[in-house]
């Protein structure tokens, strides 16, 4: 996949700080594919990176009168921190109790209680990304 810079002129940046409607939407129809690959491509479904980048508009709407520095680096930082709760949400949702695992391992599966070692845990977990070890 080939790498894509965004480029956002200066001047669409200081009309948008101000709230200039036109200077927003074209921040917004510049950036919008940008913000969404950066989602799409860590595994979400379609319809979850389409929610997740609406909502990163809605915060860059909400804090750009204070944004200084690169623009493209700001953006990406609203994301990763939205995706970062998200995956905590969604981590939450799926907690499980030990006694809730530990039930259908019953004497008559035993065979299958047996196959899951630790150490087959640890060799599956070397197949997970770098990213998706630290989520």
């Amino acid at each position: 996949m080939k790498s894509e810079k965004l480029i956002i002129e200066e001047e669409v940046l200081e009309n948008a700080r101000r709230l200039e409607e036109s200077a927003l939407s074209t921040l917004v129809k510049k950036s919008y594919p940008f913000v969404f690959r950066y989602f799409y491509y860590r595994s979400i479904t379609r319809e979850d990176a389409e929610v997740l980048t609406s909502e990163v508009f809605v915060r860059v709407v909400n804090s750009i009168k204070g944004q200084k520095g690169y623009f493209p680096a700001w953006l990406i930082r609203i994301a990763k921190n939205l995706l970062t709760d998200y995956y905590r949400k969604r981590g939450r949702s799926r907690e499980t109790s030990l006694e809730e695992i530990e039930e259908p391992f019953s004497d008559s599966n035993k065979d299958t209680k047996e196959s899951l070692h630790p150490d087959d845990l640890r060799k599956m977990l070397d197949f997970l990304t770098d990213e998706q070890k630290e989520v």
